[in-house]
């Protein structure tokens, strides 16, 4: 794949991109529409919108969405509850490993840049602890320095700065699934390269679909 500059740093985004867990989320926003009577209301229109959304930005999301009468912060406690005990279950994309591995021993420094709350994604990644210790860092919504989730560029600028040596935001590739993300490190001023989940794409990036089609 050929890209406008050279790549010295890339940067992952976590959920959708690594971890398959877009669907855990979906089956708890859709018990959760379906409890309150809107399950009408959360259309694949939305469920792309949400896509990448911080927990807060999804509590407001579907607040407003559902127009449900109830506190975004009561609203984000019950998504909590429903969905903590499940993220272990999270599972490796297919080519995430293959090419973690892969950069890790070519000497690639690597970060992690997610919308996650470090606690949640702590759960997340349990189950594959050897494969991210290959990142220098991670970046989450609720470290100090992120003010806003993405599209805000907030993560993907606080990871460059945690790098040993800061590189260049355009010698940084990153990997996202969400519009929201890639939005996010294209306002960054970083390459991108799109791995979907849906046919919801960004048509100025290149797009694979699967980790493995990376060459």
């Amino acid at each position: 794949m050929k890209l406008e500059n050279q790549i010295t740093h890339v940067i992952f985004d976590l959920d959708g991109t690594l971890l398959d867990t877009e669907s855990l989320y979906l089956n708890v926003y859709r018990k959760f529409c379906e409890k309150y009577g809107k399950e009408d209301r959360l259309t694949a229109s939305l469920e792309q919108k949400l896509a990448g959304q911080s927990a807060m930005q999804v509590a407001n999301t579907l607040k407003s969405a559902c127009d449900l009468d109830m506190d975004a912060g009561e609203l984000r406690q019950e998504l909590d509850s429903e969905i903590r005990p499940i993220l272990s279950d999270a599972r490796l994309k297919p080519g995430a490993e293959k090419l973690i591995s892969h950069l890790s021993q070519t000497g690639v420094p690597l970060a992690i840049a997610s919308s996650s709350r470090r606690k949640n994604a702590t759960i997340k990644m349990s189950r594959y602890g050897e494969l991210f210790s290959c990142f220098n860092h991670m970046v989450f919504r609720d470290d100090e320095g992120v003010s806003e989730g993405k599209p805000s560029p907030d993560v993907f600028l606080k990871a460059i700065e945690e790098f040993e040596a800061e590189p260049k935001s355009e010698n940084c590739l990153v990997f996202e699934d969400s519009t929201n993300g890639v939005l996010a490190a294209k306002t960054a001023g970083m390459e991108v390269v799109m791995v979907p989940e849906s046919n919801n794409i960004v048509k100025s990036v290149p797009v694979i679909r699967s980790l493995e089609e990376f060459r």
